[in-house]
């Protein structure tokens, strides 16, 4: 029995793969995309439980990919996870939660404090 449908997008492929990897363990069925633009589409394809982003990305940023994912009336109601590294997390997070973001997680991450995040918005 699947718990959810999480869309993860993300241009660090290990990384996509040991988030899936944990996800998948907890029951959670898992959609990955490598770039902005592929996550746009799949998130209004597939409208998952619940949408976490990296900020930086080339081409589309995750910033511009919360703002399109919250134009759209069939995905604008998702919550959105970013998450990303660097010494700017606090500027990052206030950007990330003015655009509509549900959350911000900080990288490098603990699986188990990406699984309590990721459950507050999906009730398993």
């Amino acid at each position: 029995m699947v718990d959810g449908n999480i869309l993860i997008i993300d241009d660090e492929p290990d990384l996509l793969e040991v988030m899936r990897g944990r996800l998948e363990s907890e029951g959670y069925e898992v959609i990955t995309s490598s770039d902005g633009s592929n996550g746009i589409e799949k998130a209004k394809s597939h409208l998952p439980d619940l949408i976490i982003i990296d900020v930086m990305m080339p081409g589309i940023d995750g910033f511009e990919v919360l703002e399109k994912i919250k134009e759209y009336d069939e995905t604008k109601r998702i919550p959105v996870l970013i998450f990303s590294s660097g010494s700017e997390e606090e500027v990052l997070a206030k950007k990330a939660l003015s655009l509509g973001a549900a959350g911000y997680i900080v990288k490098p991450f603990k699986t188990d404090a990406l699984l309590f995040t990721v459950n507050k918005f999906i009730r398993k």
